[in-house]
């Protein structure tokens, strides 16, 4: 993991642009440099002083574009901010003209479209913005409420604001920095800002401190704080890096328990979701980002299943799953490779493995499996045929040294003991109509549609999840990987537990979630489902399982 910062400071603006040139700004982005350079910090961080509007935006885009997942970006700009026509905020580089901010300012909405575009771990954004105020007191302008919704949601993001909506932000005639970032480098240089004196400090404790300081000095301005996807302590400013998760949780008895059943080749049944990519290729958030932008939407709004209905609404359902297919093909070619498919493979390569059940419509699995050599067959629901009577039916596709396909009704399914290992594929996927050469075949399950007609099917008895799926459920621990439960995700591994499990676990049966939670909901939700939590992402788990596994071999 790599901490890197990009410090913004816009002092100068030209004559005649109608913005008062900023005595601290430059100052503020050099000595935050100082700060995080330290050891302690461990940024590698890069000043960029009063620079033009397309040097700042080719900046932005490269620093947020080219980080890996496993980042920490820290983002801070100090300068004049500017409210633009659409009421929307405009950081102000130095060929700014204030009576042209459309054409001349970077726009906050433009920024959280590079930010959504963004695969880091963890993102930062700092904003200790002004706009053209009085010149004697040389005042720092507000940031607008409205800045939350420019910056949006997502995972592991914060962003700390210098100031409320309707109040200033003081930068005195004189002073080196302004008063916010002022404090921002005291609480850490002094290390006053370490409040539990762990010897850490988080971004929390720092805004914190921040927030405490700068309203005792100046009753009139108030920092902001927001944030999304986060736990407590998670971003680090100063200090020793906590534990990683798999030492803390050393004697968590869930992570025990999973990581010896990993040890012990003990039979399994992995449950993989979109969240094995991380925020990378074929994950939840790029798929859904890239079906955005499909639909001429300028920011990621809404769930995956939401902007499939509208696009399909759009363009039609075949038109859609040709789009969808090229989307799913495109993104496979970027993922260079995935920890929880490598743990996966092998769990079947040494036998612990025989059964699978995958909630992604892509077919990075399978792939592998066939480029291994291994004889498997994968299950899904048809939702749609030529041939009405196929539409609920189980289609089973066997791969060995030729592909077959069969449809049945899903109780009178039995696996083939010929087979290494069974994929029971719930969502479907654009590919299997290609592998069975039956271009009338549809088993994607993506818009919200598409999940309402597989809960039709789950209420018939002979539609349902198969039976031998059901005792295998039954007889064997399961483990989820990558797995956010969003709305349908929870309705549906809800029904599919209930209907293969029931209420009442053996030992034998245990569900173990591998997953942070990112709200007491979801915790909740996870409990609802039976779930022992083990409180890592499924990257770290996997990761560390593997390493684990090495070392043993």
């Amino acid at each position: 993991m790599s901490s890197k910062a990009l410090l913004v400071g816009i002092a100068r603006y030209s004559t005649g642009s109608g913005l008062t040139a900023l005595s601290t700004p430059e100052n503020d982005a050099c000595a935050l440099e100082a700060l995080l350079k330290d050891p302690a910090s461990g940024f590698v961080a890069s000043p960029k002083l009063s620079v033009t509007s397309n040097d700042l935006r080719r900046a932005v885009e490269a620093f947020f574009i080219r980080a890996s997942d496993q980042d920490v970006l820290l983002f801070y700009f100090s300068g004049h901010g500017k409210l633009g026509q659409n009421g929307g905020l405009y950081l102000c580089p130095s060929d700014t003209e204030a009576d042209l901010i459309d054409a001349t300012a970077v726009s906050l909405s433009w920024f959280k479209q590079v930010i959504d575009r963004c695969i880091a771990k963890q993102i930062i954004v700092i904003l200790d913005c002004c706009y053209s105020g009085e010149a004697h007191l040389a005042m720092k302008g507000d940031i607008p409420s409205t800045i939350q919704s420019n910056i949006g949601g997502g995972r592991g993001k914060y962003l700390i604001t210098s100031s409320t909506n309707y109040q200033v932000s003081l930068e005195r005639p004189g002073d080196k920095n302004s008063l916010f970032t002022k404090w921002l480098i005291k609480g850490v240089e002094s290390g006053e800002a370490d409040l539990n004196d762990d010897g850490v400090i988080t971004i929390e404790e720092l805004f914190q401190y921040t927030l405490e300081n700068v309203t005792r000095e100046y009753p009139s301005q108030t920092p902001q704080f927001w944030k999304w996807g986060t736990s407590p302590g998670d971003a680090i400013i100063r200090g020793q890096s906590t534990p990683s998760l798999a030492t803390s949780l050393g004697e968590d008895p869930f992570y025990i328990a999973a990581r010896d059943m990993f040890a012990l080749k003990t039979a399994i049944v992995p449950f993989l979701g979109a969240g094995i990519f991380g925020r990378g290729p074929l994950s939840a958030y790029q798929m859904t980002a890239a079906m955005c932008a499909q639909a001429g939407l300028k920011s990621t709004v809404g769930s995956a299943s939401e902007i499939a209905q509208h696009l399909k609404n759009i363009y039609g359902r075949d038109q859609f799953l040709s789009f969808y297919g090229r989307l799913l093909r495109e993104q496979a070619k970027s993922v260079s490779s995935c920890a929880s498919l490598e743990l996966v493979e092998r769990t079947i390569k040494s036998g612990e493995s025989n059964f699978v059940v995958s909630l992604t419509n892509d077919c990075q699995l399978e792939d592998i499996l066939r480029n291994r050599g291994k004889s498997f067959s994968i299950l899904s629901h048809v939702l749609a045929s030529d041939e009405k009577a196929e539409v609920g039916k189980l289609l089973v596709v066997k791969i060995d040294r030729q592909i077959e396909y069969k449809m049945c009704l899903s109780d009178e399914w039995l696996p083939d003991a010929k087979d290494d290992v069974v994929i029971y594929k719930i969502l479907g996927s654009p590919f299997l109509s290609n592998l069975t050469e039956r271009r009338d075949l549809d088993t994607v399950v993506v818009t919200e549609e598409d999940f309402g007609c597989l809960f039709g099917f789950f209420e018939n008895e002979h539609r349902k999840s198969p039976s031998a799926v059901t005792r295998w459920l039954q007889k064997r621990p399961s483990i989820f990987l990558g797995f956010a439960l969003d709305v349908w995700e929870y309705r549906l591994l809800t029904v599919l537990l209930e209907q293969s499990m029931g209420q009442a676990l053996t030992r034998r049966g245990r569900r173990y979630a591998v997953r942070e939670p990112t709200t007491p909901i979801e915790t909740l939700c996870w409990q609802r489902l039976g779930m022992d939590l083990i409180r890592m992402e499924p990257q770290e788990f996997t990761s560390t399982l593997l390493a684990q596994d090495a070392a043993l071999s």
